[in-house]
Formats: C-alpha cells, structure tokens, sequence
C-alpha cells in the first residue's frame, strides 16, 4: 500500500475526531477501520519519514504525538532489522529536530525523549560513543552560539565547556536536556529488549560523564535568583531545578558512586538552600532524599557515615516548618512526603541515629511532632521503625535512645485510635469502606504497641492505665467533651493488644488495678462496651487475679449476648474466660445463677453466639465434683435431649425440626468434648488411635479425666444412645447421621476404658447399621477409635460383626460400575508392550477405586483391628480381602486408592510375632495363603512394576514388595528370579542382567528410599528398547506438531533411566531430529507448539543427566550453537513459566561438570538472565529453583564465569533464600539448599567478597541463624515415616554457620569481624541455651542436633576471629562461655574453645583471668578423657603451651603430676605437630618453675620420652613407619632440635636434682642428641648445639671425643657450616659456634694420642678444607694452621 503525508493525516482525522467528519452511527466502525489501518501504517518502512513531517505539517497536537509514537514504537520493534546507515540517520534527524524543537507539544517532546532512550540502549557504545556529549550540545542553538563571546571555539568539544558557558537556566533548552538526562539512566536499568552485556557496556559509557552531570546538576541547583540580563526572561527556576532533581534521582537509581553526590556540595548544600528558598522544591527534594536514604538498604550512608549527620542537621533546619506548613495548608501530599522520609531514616539507619549524639534528640522530637500531625495512615510505614527498633532490642542493642520517643507515642496512638467521626461529629459507619480501613490500621497500631511493650514494659503498662484513669476521671466530673468516651475505649483497645505479650510469669500486679478501673466505667457506648468485653477474653489467663472484676464482667455478657451488635464478641470472651480453669473454678460458685439467667437468651438464633455460650457453661461445669456436673448442667442439656427423643422416632421431619435435632446434637457433641483427651484426633479421622486414649493426658487447657467422670458421661450416654439408634432407623438426613456418628466418636473419646468399653457393642452396632443404610466415612472412623480401646487379647462378636457386615458392603459397593473400570484400564495399560508370559487376571470382579474416600477408611479400620484386636478379625477375612486385592492388583490405577490398599498389604505381611499368642491363627492364614498364593503375587506385583500400572501408583507396590523382600526373603528371591529368568518379563525392555542387578539391589536394600528408587528406575527400564526409540522417532513429523510432542515426551520419560539414556543418545540420530524441530520462539506459539518445545528441553536435560557422554555428544553435533541458542531464549521468553523451567533444567544438567557448555551459556548472558529472572516477583518458585540450578551449574566451579557476578546479584540470591524458607520451610526445601550454598561459594570469591562483606552479608547471614528456630519447629508437623527420611539439617542455621566459618578462614576477611556488633551476636548463638522438651524423641533429637551443629560452626568461625588482636577484648568478656565448653560432651566445642582460649592468652591479664578460673585443670581433665583424639590434645596442648608463658602470671606455678603425664603422653604420639606442641608446653612450664623440672624428672620415662625425640627414635607420623627404606623422605627434625634445646636447659638445670644418678643419666644421655644439633641447618642451633658440646666437654671431658668418627665429622660438618656463613645476618652465633668448637679441639689436639686417631679420619684434609673457604676470617684461619702444626707434629 502507498502511504502518503495526505492519507495518513486523513485518517488521523477520522481517528481523532470522527464526529466532525462521520455520522454518529458510523463512528465506531470508522474508527475502528482506522486504527487496523494507522496500525498497518506504522509497520511500513514509509512510516520513518512520514511521520517526521508529521511533527510538522497540519499543527495538530495529535497528528505530532502519533508521528513521535510511531517512530519510538518502531525503533523497539524493528532496530535488530534496520541497517547501520538507517540508525544513524533516524538517531541525527531526531536529535536535530530535538535541538529546534519549535513549537512540539510537550507530550510530544516526552515521546521523542523516549525514542532518544530507546536507541541509546541498543547503540551505545558501538554506533553513538559519547550519548553525554551529544545531548549536552542540544543546548547549542543557533541563538547562544551567536550571543557567545568570540574567544570561545565556534564547536566546543568538552562536556564541561559546554555546561560552564551554554547550559544555564535561560538555554531554551534546559529543559528538554534535563528530561533527556533523566530517562536514559531509567530507560537503560528498566528496558528488557537488551542483554546484560549491552546494559553494561551502556552503563559503562553513561558512567564516563557522571561528573560532567552532577557538575550541570550543581550549576543549576546552585542558581539564587534569575539574570534579567538574560535574553530569555520566561524560564521558570522551579521548574528547572524540579527538573534537576528528578535528574538526580534518576542517577542515584542507576547507582552511580554516592561520592559524587555526598561528598560534593550537590545536596548537602546546594539542594538542601535551594529547598529553602522555594518550597514547591521540597516534593521532588523529598524524593531524592528518600532515595539517597533508601537505596540497596542504606548502603549510602554506610559507606559514608559522617555525611549521614550533615544530612540529619540539614533536615531539621528545613523540613519540620514544610511540615507544619503542609499541615496549615492542608496539604497531605508533601506532609507524607516527609513524614515517610522521616520514617526511612529511623527505620534504614536506626545505629547510625543513634550515634548522632548531635542530632538524635532533636530528630526524634520532630518525629513525634509528625506523627502527633500526621492521620492513621501515617501509623503503617512507622511501624517498620517500630519493628526495626524492637528487632534491634531483642539482638541486645542498646536502643535507649529510643526510649522518650517510644514513651511519647503511646498516648498518640491511643488518640489515633479513638473511633473516627464523620463530617457532622457522628461516629463513622461501620459498614463503610473507610471504617475497614481504620479498623485494619487500628491493628497495625496494636501490633506496634505490643512491639513497644516488648522494650518498655513497666513504661507502656504504665502510661496506658494513667490516661485510662484519668480518662475516666474527667469523664465521670463532666470535664471532658461529650465524645469522650471514645479516648477510654481507644486505651482499652490498645490494654487488650498488651495481653499477647503478658504471660503468668510476668509481674502482674497491673491486673487488679486495670479491672479495678474497668470496674468504674460510666454508663458508656456501644464500642466502648465491645472493646471492654474483648479485653477481657484477652485477659482471660490473669482474670483470676481480679476475681471481683471477674464477676462483674461475666454479668454484664449476660445482657451483651442480646445485642446483635455485642453478642458475638461476649460469646467469644466468655468462653475464652471460661477456658481457663482457674476463671471456670471461680464462677463455678455462680454456675447456677449463670444457667439460669443465660436460659432465657439461649433461644437466639445466631448459632455461634449459642454454642461459644453453651460451651462456656460446659466448661465452667467441669471444674466441679463429678456429682455436681449433671446437677447444674441439666437444664441446659434436658431440654436438647427431649427434643431429640421426641423427634428421633419420626420419620418424616420438617426443615425445622432437622435444624432442631442437628443443633441437639452439636450441642451433645460439645459437652462431650470438654472431657475428651485428645482434641486433635477429630480432624484426622483416619489416622491411628492410642491404644487406649483415654489414658493419654494432655494439659492443653482440659481437664485430666479419671473414671470418676464416667458417672457424668455414662448416665447421659444410657439416654442418648436410644435416640441415635432411633435416629438412625428414622432418618436419611446426612447432615444428622454425620452429627450421629461425630457424637458417638466424641463418647469414645471422652471415657476411659473400663467406662466406654461395656458401650462398644450398642456403639458398633449402630455405626454398623447406619453404615448399611448411608456408608459413611464418620462410621467408620468412630468405630476405628473403637478398636483402639479394646485389649489385644480378647474377641468381641460386634466388632467381628461389624467387619463383617463392613466388608460385604464394601465389596458390593466395589462390584458396581465393574465394567467401566475394566474399559478404562484397558484403554491405558494393555499397550504396554509386555510379552505372553505377562497375563492379566482372567476376570476381574471388582472396581475398588469406585469411592477412594470409603476405601481408604475401610482398609485402614481393617489395619487398626489387625493392630488391636487381631482375635476378633472374621476367620478368613483378612485373606479374602488380600484375594480381593490380588485379583485386582494390576486394576488399582488411582493414588487415593492405591496407598490404603497396599499398605493394607504391607501391613499384614509385615506382622511380627511378638504376640504370638494373638496372631498366630491368622499368621496361619497368612502363611497357608502365601503358600498357594505367592507365585501369582509377586508376578503380580513384578508385572505392575515393570510398567503394568500408572507409574503414580509403583511407589505404594514397592512398599508391598519391600515388606515381601522383609519378611518372606527366602520365599520372594527364588520365585522372583523365576519369573525374571522368563525372557521378556516382565517387559522385553530388559535384559536378565538388567533383571538379575535390579533383584539383587531388592535383596540387598535395606532403606524404604533407596527400595523405592531401585523400583522407580526398574519401571522406567521396562519402557524402552533401541527398536522402539528408532520406530518412534520415525513417526515424528515436522508438520505434526502434536503427535511429534507426545514421542518426545514418552523419549524424555525413557531417558530418566541411565541404561535408556546410553542406548537413546548413542545409538540413534535422535539429536537430528531434536534440532529439525526446533523454531526461533515466538509468543504467538499456540500450546501445541509450547508443549513440544517443552518435551525437547525435558528430553536434552535428561539425556544429560549425570551422563558425560551424551554431553560429549551433543558438544560435537554440528548444531551444537542452535540447541544453546535455542535453550537460552526459551529461559528468556516470558509467555510461558513451564518452559522456562524446563529449559533451565536442561541447562542445568548439559552444563553440569562440563567446561565447554558452562563457557558456552556463560557466553549468551544466561547468568545475567537468571538473575534477573530471580529477581523477578512474577517468576514462579520451579522456575526459580531450577534457574538457580542452573546458574550452580554454569558458574559455581567456573571462578572465569563468575567474573560479572555483583553483590547486587548475591542480595538477590540471599532475598530468594528468606523467601523460600519463609514459604517453604528448611526441610526437603531443595531450592533453599542450593541458594545457600551458591551463596557460600560466591562469599569466598576473590572478586566478591570485600565488596559484600563492605555491604553487611556477614550480618545478614547471622540473621538467617537467629530466625532459623521456627523452621526447627516445623519438625513437629512431620510424621514418623517423614522423620526417619530427613538425612541432612532441619533447618538452613548450619550450612548458614558453615559459611560463617569459609570467610573467617581467611585471613584478609577476618578484619569484617570486628565491625559492628557481628562478635557478639556470634557470641549470643552459641551461649543460647537449647531448648527443654519433657519428652525425648527423634523430633526433639533433630532440633537439638541442629542447633548443635550451627553452634559448633559459630564457635570454630569464634576460634578463627580470635586471631585478631583486635577482638580479644570482646572475647575475653564471654571467656567464660568457652571455658565452660570443656565440661560439655561436644569434642568439637571443645577443639574451638581451645583455639580460642589459647589465642585469648596473649597478654598477663587475660592469662590471669584464665587461671583464676581453673581453666588448666579442666583442660586437662579433657587431655585425660580423649587420650586418643588428636585435635584434642593438639589444641588443648597449643592453649597450655600460650598461658604457661614464663614471661605471664603463670610464672612460680606448680603443674599437677595429670598434666605432666598428659604431656609426656603426647610427646610419644605418632604426629609431629602434636611432639612439637607437648615439648613447648614442657618448655615453658619447667622455665616457669623449677618443681615443674623435678616433677618431670622424677619418672625416667619421661626423660626417655624427651631422649626418644631428640634422637629421633620416635616416628613423625604413622606413615613413616610403612615407608620403603629406599623411598623414605628427608626427616624433619624440627622437634628433634627443640627437644635437644631442652635437654641443654635440663642440663643447665641439674643441680637442682638431688639423685647424683638422674643428674650422671642425664649427662651422659645428652652427648648425641648435642652432636645432632651440630647438624642443624639453623645458625643458632649450631650454636646452642656446640654450647651443649662444650658444657659436656666442662663437666666431663671424656664424654666428647673427637676420635668417634661421628664426633668428628658432626664438629667438622658444623664448622663448615657456619664459616661458609660468617658474613651472613647470623654472624655472632656462626662466630660462637666456631670458636667454641675451636677451642675444644685445640684442648683434645694436645693430647698426642688422639692426634694420632684423627689422623685416620683424614683430619688433616677437612682441616685444610675449612682453611680453604672463600669466607673464613684470618683468626679463624690462624687457629686452624695452629690446630694443624699441632696434630702434624
């Protein structure tokens, strides 16, 4: 179609205006025909030039706006396809028009902004470098660029030049640029039609000019008045600098560095005075604050905490008079704008307040001031400061500060709360919208009170009964106005908020004050009444300390329970009152008088105030003796039991005798339950009761009931049980015969057993014979509570009775619709391609599916009379019932059904015979039925899991196989392995080596789990032969979209097994056919389309599940590029959520351990994606867990691919974790488990971790630790079989902990420690105590071991921080905390403790501390106790060896003979770092004390241990002991040198010794180890060696003789050692060392005869040797010529 100027406005006009060119009956069609036409318009190519003229042909606003839609529509949809030239061109003409905009609407200015944003986000960098510039230079008309001076350059290029000398408030386009500046960073973080890359790269460029921006911004902001010289005198400077403002904003969303804007005079100065001078600024000011404040959670402020109080003094000089101004002028808009600035501060920067010591008061004094100004709706954001600062409060932060601004609010709320008034002074109505809406921030009020209360409580209570006291005060002496009751009722509306945080163990002496003052209420109003009545329910627990109130209160229900508008609210409250025994014992004195004046009010008709009423009483009653129950209760009950007795034998009732008999009966139903033990039964009507339940107690607000109360229950039982049987013959109704049964379970469950047992028979027998006239599910649940009150050991006719009777009726019903069942399963099971030896029954005779509900109830009836009467079980019922199942085994294809039938199954196979005595007739029927039977159930049961039934339904067969494979082993395998021996059963998918594995996995597995797996993946096996897949693929049709979906998806299902997915991938071209199916994605796809593109990526995902080879596969198809291409747009697309999920798994198992692909989805931006999707509110929670799967795969073990990842990303991941808890719990919770640990491997990222620890994340991950114990008590919820499955934590605290430890590891990060309160929160984690339960179980057991666990990682993180210097004076104030470690049971508690006490000891006060509370003696208690638990002794070992320092408080003390033993223990240990530990504790103490010397002394084994060291002679590690003589390591001798340091102090030390022997052993026994040390590569131990030499040379000369070859050539060795080193930093020990050495051979040489010996030992060559080396000294020299003269002659 031609388009032309003409034509196009033509049908603009038509558009726009039709009434002026249509008749009015035609319009609609005319527009309608004209908008299908623009539309077509818009998509030619001829719509880019056209519609620039229409921005400026015909004048018309609308025609310009279409022409500036088109152009941005066009540039979103059709920029990928428009050539590099059309770009550039569309980006000059736009900005040229912009630059002479003439006379565009503004509207139509906005659009063309848009468009500039538009193509900035696809072509920055690449096609438009410098975006900035550009922009900045729409401010050079033709006009400035004239009036310029002549000096300036006619095309100025510097961003800078052209805001200094153009852009200033009269450039006509100040504006337009300001707007143009405001979208493009909005526009750029918002657009979704770039990738992340592009948005970089963009951001990057922008990020290039900021200083240029905020210097145009400052320019402008900084303006005083306007010019009058300018030649633009109609600039508006408000408008310009709102217009600079919102510029701001939009910058500091980008997230561009807060120094450019806080550190710079920008806001603190410039926009603050500008604010002040004009107040239509302060909105838009406003707003930039609250984004400054706001921003990544005051991320701002904490970077640059000291601009935080410049911005605080700034605030209050300039907003509280706004404030008061917006409120004189009425002016709601900009006081909101403050007041929620206001509570941005306090709430993101509570600390940071508080540390202003400047500015705190005075803030918080004109925050109340708002508050007092501000309406209700101002109590919603404030209460998040509320919360922040109780948060605050209860991590044991000092919020003191906070205190008289808490205080002052009190009394604002109670007027906030008073009841509203409408225009003309009268109460607001209650049906209105606007009253909802103050009753809902009335509880937001209420909430924040208590939040309050739980910091002030003594302060709240207090000023809460002032005012009521006053209020009632004034209002009694005519002082306040004729609403005033209003300010009553509203404080006692806030008093009853108060009762949630007030317990019994609370100081309580308010209460009697508080009814005390409710007690002289004046005659008051309607709400007044109602909100009085509440309270009180509210504080029913504590009304027994005000029992004179107590009477009054319940009085006044009386005439409450008749006002329509009262009645509800007393009935709840008197019955809350009466719940609470201590209440119900003191108005059980007035019980009659109660009865008798409630009698007349119970004939109202709303039934919930009736029932709260009569049970009230009931409850009041139980408290009296068991004879005065039935004294006062019988009028109330008398009358409900006569009409039912009188109406029970009709047999035709009215409407309204129904409701008569149904509300007895409710009424019966509700006196019953007070005595009953376990509420909590009636909503699990199908579950297991005790055996005996009326012997179980529960202190949950009932009363224990003993037999004494059966003479309450039964008398009235007698009387009842005759109606319900005449009930049940006379009625049909459903609603009665449910009550009937409900009434006769509430009996049950009320007596105890000796009471309810004589009923059981008239019971069964009329649930029997209701059950015959209408099955029920009631029925049949009241009499399985039944059973569970008969003894094992005795039959009962009814019961065998009503099984019976039970049994026929289920099996006729099952008989019905037989037919339809036999087609149904046939039409989905018998193409199962199973071979002949796979038969079906011959018949099948029943439907048992046909009422899952009645099916259910039934078996589990049976399987609780298995479990509590086996003796009363029908002879043959039980076999007959598995014959039935047998039969139909193959037919059962629903979940309802299945899982109570088979675990009937499962149960009755499963029998023990612990009862032999009981069960041993029908372990006879079992073991008989079996016998016959057994071939056929296992084929059977192996026929269904071989692919005979749905796949649903396999789990609940394999629990019947696994009691099979329990119980009957040596029947099951040889009948098992037969028919698994028959080629083609159960399916010819597999092979007998596959059947014979899968047999012996069933033998071998002991677990539910891994047995239900093994099944799982034998059904999938049974599926699928490479014959079938290449038929398959065969059928596939391109055009055959449906069709082609289905064989996917039946390929997918195949692939989920590991031997399927080898023969799927590998031996057919089916990844041929994947790609030819494969289409760029398009939103218009119809399901069809979706749904086979959903099949492909479940198909590729699992054919790469845990398969290397299959990913090697597709890594070299030629169409490699396409499957990722194709994956990652479907993840992008948005139309449909389970695509995304499924390309995301597949994304997550292609790239899992494979380089390649994670670099390939790395390369697309998938990363960027995912987090975007994560962040995304609408992503669905699958979508987001395999996303997160994915991004694990792609990056986790890639640190290449992790390299664009930004703290921003790891916020969004750590959101994601608390929602998902929140939402989902811990436990089996699979996303939250993968989110923690991506976040703890990101932590330790080189990249990441400063900037995130700079952010807080260490704080937030403790606050995931200290809100983890909610999730623990969901363990409570979860069943037996549920508990014995959980295998990993019950909640996300230890892996939380785990992480804490990863970062305190390092040493670098360890400095995030210290910052803020992180210690003592830490602190506060491991000092909680672990909570007390009066029971234990497996439940209680994980709670406590979680706990454990996260403690023990906190601790060890603790013993890591400690290596700071800087946290010992933190630590320290706890010590005790971790000294008390050592006396727990926890071996790893105990490794850290002693990590942090030792590296606490490193200053004489803190080791003084320590020894002063006994820390020594209990550590070596532990060394004593854990004699083999290396990180024990080791640690313990390097704790002593830091406060024994001889330089500490420990000097002068004795160690206790345990501790020396404990020492010389781990001296003798196969591990080198524990020898050395032990020897430098021993060192230590003996400087320390010479007792500590003579101690050690005194046991030659210790001295044998020290030698066995020093020589050597104990080994290093228990590896050195396996090693090959010839592939042993070089020794590390490391502990040997020390040892022998000691021996030489020993020996210094042996004159304190008073054996002359110990002191000679010791002597003679430090010659080698002396020797050895000469050996030493270290300069001073040579040294310390040749001292020791020479004291033993001094003492006893003829210990050091330099004949032995070893003395020799040690001497020798030693001194080569040190003269090569003479000139090294260790000269004076290398000089020591030679001259001692030197001198004991020149006194040895003397000796002519050893002159003569040495000789032999080539002397003469080493000495000459020595004198030889390039840096001996010539002393050195000349004494050894002299030694040489000396042996030569």
């Amino acid at each position: 179609m031609q388009y032309s100027i003409e034509n196009v406005q033509n049908v603009l006009k038509s558009f726009y205006f039709p009434q002026q060119y249509h008749p009015q009956q035609e319009m609609n069609v005319v527009m309608r025909d004209a908008q299908e036409w623009l539309m077509s318009f818009q998509r030619s190519p001829q719509a880019w030039t056209l519609s620039q003229q229409l921005l400026y042909q015909g004048g018309q606003v609308e025609f310009q706006y279409f022409g500036a839609s088109t152009i941005e529509s066009k540039l979103k949809s059709e920029w990928s396809s428009m050539s590099t030239e059309l770009q550039s061109s569309i980006l000059g003409q736009i900005l040229q028009i912009l630059q002479n905009p003439l006379n565009l609407h503004r509207t139509v200015l906005t659009r063309l902004v848009l468009s500039v944003s538009v193509i900035a986000c696809h072509a920055v960098p690449t096609l438009w470098p410098n975006p900035i510039y550009d922009i900045l230079k729409l401010g050079l008309t033709q006009t400035n660029q004239d009036s310029s001076s002549s000096s300036s350059p006619s095309t100025p290029t510097d961003e800078l030049y052209i805001i200094e000398h153009y852009l200033n408030p009269s450039n006509p386009n100040i504006n337009l640029i300001l707007e143009l500046l405001t979208i493009l960073p909005f526009e750029v973080t918002q657009c979704d039609f770039i990738t992340q890359d592009a948005r970089t790269q963009v951001s990057n460029r922008f990020n290039r000019s900021i200083d240029s921006i905020i210097k145009l911004l400052s320019n402008l902001l900084s303006i005083q008045n306007q010019n009058n010289n300018n030649q633009n005198n109609n600039f508006n400077l408000s408008t310009i600098k709102n217009n600079s403002l919102k510029c701001l904003k939009s910058w500091i969303i980008f997230n561009i560095s807060p120094s450019s804007f806080l550190t710079s005079p920008l806001v603190m100065q410039y926009g603050f005075d500008s604010v002040q001078r004009d107040a239509q600024l302060v909105e838009e000011f406003v707003s930039v604050l609250s984004e400054i404040v706001t921003f990544m959670g005051g991320k701002h402020f904490k970077q640059y905490p000291t601009t935080f109080n410049t911005m605080l003094g700034r605030v209050l000089e300039t907003l509280p008079r706004y404030a008061q101004l917006a409120v004189l002028e009425e002016n709601e808009q900009i006081f909101h704008h403050i007041f929620s600035l206001f509570t941005q501060i306090a709430e993101t920067h509570p600390k940071l307040l508080m540390a202003s010591k400047l500015y705190c008061d005075a803030f918080l004094d004109a925050f109340s001031d708002l508050v007092a100004k501000g309406d209700m709706e101002s109590c919603e954001p404030l209460s998040l400061v509320i919360t922040e600062i109780h948060s605050l409060h209860d991590n044991d932060v000092d919020v003191s500060s906070f205190y008289k601004f808490l205080k002052n609010l009190i009394p604002i709320y109670r007027d906030k709360c008073m009841y509203p008034l409408d225009s003309d002074s009268n109460l607001l109505a209650e049906a209105s919208a606007e009253f909802d809406r103050f009753i809902g921030l009335r509880n937001i009020v209420g909430d924040s009170l208590l939040s309050i209360y739980g910091i002030l409580e003594e302060s709240t209570k207090s000023i809460l009964l002032s005012m009521l006291w006053n209020d009632i005060s004034q209002y009694n002496n005519n002082i306040m106005a004729v609403n005033g009751w209003r300010a009553i009722e509203s404080t006692i509306f806030l008093l009853g908020f108060l009762s949630e945080g007030i317990s019994s163990n609370d100081d309580t002496s308010f209460v009697p004050q508080l009814f005390q003052l409710l007690g002289a209420l004046p005659a008051h109003s309607t709400p007044l009444v109602k909100s009085t009545i509440i309270l009180a329910g509210k504080y029913a627990n504590l009304l027994e300390k005000s029992s004179q109130y107590l009477y009054k209160i319940v009085s006044d229900f009386i005439p409450a329970f008749s006002n329509p508008e009262l009645a509800t609210s007393a009935s709840d409250s008197f019955l809350s009152i009466s719940k609470n025994k201590k209440c119900a014992s003191l108005l059980s004195n007035n019980l009659k008088d109660l009865i008798i004046h409630c009698s007349p009010i119970l004939n109202i008709t709303n039934l919930t105030v009736y029932f709260n009423i009569i049970e009230g009483l009931f409850e009041i009653s139980s408290v009296l003796n068991p004879g005065e129950i039935l004294n006062n209760l019988s009028p109330l009950l008398t009358p409900h039991i006569t009409i039912l007795n009188q109406l029970s034998i009709k047999q035709h009732l009215n409407p309204t005798e129904t409701t008569q008999i149904t509300n007895s009966l409710k009424l019966l139903i509700r006196f019953m339950k007070i005595f009953e033990i376990d509420d909590g039964l009636e909503s699990q009507p199908s579950q297991s009761p005790p055996l005996n339940p009326a012997n179980n107690n529960n202190n949950n607000n009932t009363t224990t009931i003993t037999s004494d109360y059966s003479l309450i229950i039964l008398p009235i039982v007698e009387i009842i049980l005759p109606i319900t049987r005449n009930l049940i013959t006379n009625n049909d109704n459903d609603e009665i015969l449910e009550n009937v049964c409900l009434l006769c379970k509430r009996i049950i469950l009320s007596c105890n057993k000796n009471a309810i047992v004589p009923m059981l028979p008239t019971i069964f027998f009329q649930m029997t014979n209701l059950f015959l006239k209408h099955p029920s599910c009631a029925a049949i649940s009241t009499m399985s509570f039944g059973v569970g009150c008969l003894s094992l050991g005795n039959a009962h006719d009814y019961v065998s009775t009503a099984l019976t009777t039970l049994t026929n009726i289920m099996i006729d019903l099952w008989k019905r619709h037989v037919n339809e069942s036999i087609q149904r399963h046939q039409q989905q099971y018998h193409h199962h391609p199973n071979n002949q030896y796979q038969q079906q029954p011959t018949a099948i005779s029943y439907n048992l599916s046909i009422q899952p509900d009645l099916t259910k109830d039934f078996f589990a009836f049976i399987t609780q009379s298995l479990k509590y009467n086996v003796l009363s079980i029908p002879q043959g019922l039980s076999t007959l019932l598995f014959q039935i199942l047998l039969d139909n085994l193959l037919f059962i294809n629903d979940k309802p059904t299945a899982r109570p039938c088979f675990q009937f199954l499962s149960f009755l196979i499963s029998m023990t015979k612990e009862e032999s005595n009981y069960y041993i007739n029908i372990k006879n029927e079992l073991d008989q039925f079996l016998n016959q039977n057994g071939e056929l159930l296992i084929k059977q049961l192996l026929t269904a899991v071989g692919g005979g039934i749905p796949r649903s339904v396999s789990p609940y067969v394999s629990e019947t196989i696994f009691a099979l494979v329990s119980k009957y082993p040596n029947i099951f395998r040889p009948i098992a392995l037969k028919f698994l021996s028959i080629d083609g059963f159960p399916s010819n998918k597999v092979t007998f080596d596959q059947k014979q594995l899968f047999l012996n996995k069933l033998m071998r597995l002991k677990g539910k789990s891994p047995f239900k797996e093994a099944v799982s993946d034998f059904y999938l096996n049974c599926l699928v032969n490479i014959e079938q897949i290449k038929g398959l693929l065969e059928l596939i049709k391109k055009d055959d979209i449906v069709g082609s979906g289905e064989i996917i998806k039946t390929l997918a299902d195949w692939s989920r097994v590991e031997e399927n997915r080898n023969i799927i991938a590998k031996e057919s071209n089916i990844l041929d056919v994947v790609v030819s199916l494969i289409q760029p994605y398009k939103d218009s796809d119809d399901n069809n389309r979706g749904h086979l593109n959903e099949m492909i990526c479940r198909l590729l995902g699992n054919l790469c599940f845990e398969h290397e080879d299959n990913r090697e596969l597709i890594q070299n198809h030629k169409d490699v590029d396409t499957i990722i291409k194709t994956l990652v747009e479907f993840v992008k697309q948005t139309t449909r959520p389970s695509l995304r999920k499924t390309a995301c798994a597949a994304i997550a198992n292609i790239s899992s351990c494979s380089e390649f692909f994670q670099g390939a989805f790395y390369e697309t931006g998938i990363v960027d994606i995912i987090f975007s999707l994560l962040a995304d509110s609408n992503t669905s929670q699958d979508v987001k867990q395999w996303a997160t799967q994915a991004l694990k795969n792609v990056v986790e073990d890639n640190l290449d691919n992790q390299t664009n990842i930004k703290h921003s990303d790891l916020v969004i991941l750590l959101n994601q974790l608390k929602q998902s808890i929140k939402q989902d719990g811990w436990i089996d919770n699979t996303f939250a488990l993968e989110l923690i640990n991506l976040l703890s491997s990101f932590l330790i990222n080189e990249k990441l971790k400063k900037e995130t620890l700079n952010e807080g994340m260490i704080d937030e991950i403790l606050n995931l630790i200290d809100q983890a114990e909610p999730t623990r008590e969901l363990v409570d919820e979860l069943d037996e079989e549920e508990i014995n499955e959980i295998t990993g934590e019950v909640s996300v605290a230890p892996l939380a902990a785990e992480a804490i430890v990863k970062l305190a590891e390092k040493d670098q990060l360890r400095e995030y420690f210290l910052k803020g309160d992180v210690i003592e929160r830490m602190i506060k984690i491991i000092g909680s105590k672990p909570p007390v339960f009066s029971q234990q179980s497996k439940k209680t057991t994980l709670r406590v071991l979680d706990l454990a666990k996260t403690k023990r990682f906190i601790t060890r993180a603790l013993a890591y921080v400690s290596l700071e210097d800087a946290s010992v004076e933190k630590l320290m104030d706890h010590v005790q905390l971790f000294i008390d470690m050592f006396d727990e049971q926890d071996t790893e508690q105990m490794v850290s403790s002693a990590m942090l006490i030792g590296n606490l000891s490193i200053n004489e006060k803190n080791i003084k501390i320590l020894l002063e509370k006994k820390v020594l003696e209990k550590m070596t208690e532990n060394l004593k106790t854990y004699p083999n638990h290396q990180p024990i002794q080791h640690l313990i070992l390097a704790a002593i060896r830091n406060i024994t320092n001889p330089s500490s408080a420990f000097k002068g003390t004795v160690i206790s003979k345990d501790l020396m033993d404990c020492i010389v223990t781990n001296m003798r240990v196969q591990n080198q770092v524990i020898q050395y530990t032990a020897i430098g504790v021993l060192k230590h103490v003996t400087l320390c004390s010479d007792q500590n010397y003579i101690l050690f002394m005194q046991d030659s084994y210790n001295l044998q241990a020290l030698l066995d060291l020093a020589n050597g002679v104990t080994k290093a590690s228990i590896e050195e002991e396996d090693e090959e003589e010839e592939e042993k390591k070089p020794k590390d001798k490391r502990v040997a040198y020390e040892s022998t340091r000691i021996l030489k102090r020993f020996l210094e030390m042996k004159n304190v010794l008073s054996e002359e022997s110990t002191k000679e052993n010791l002597t003679r026994d430090c010659v080698g180890p002396f020797f050895e040390l000469l050996n030493a590569p270290f300069a001073i131990l040579r040294c310390e060696g040749s001292r020791g030499v020479n004291q033993l040379y001094k003492t006893d000369s003829t210990l050091i003789d330099i004949t032995n070859e070893h003395h020799w050539k040690s001497i020798v060795s030693a001194l080569k050692e040190s003269i090569s080193s003479l000139s090294s930093q260790d000269t004076a020990f290398n000089q020591e060392t030679v001259s001692t050495l030197l001198e004991i051979l020149n006194q040895q040489t003397k000796d002519e005869s050893i002159c003569q010996k040495i000789k032999s030992l080539d002397a003469i060559t080493s000495l000459k040797n020595l004198i030889k080396l390039d840096s001996i000294t010539p002393t050195v020299k000349s004494t050894i010529q002299q030694l040489l003269v000396q042996i030569s002659i």
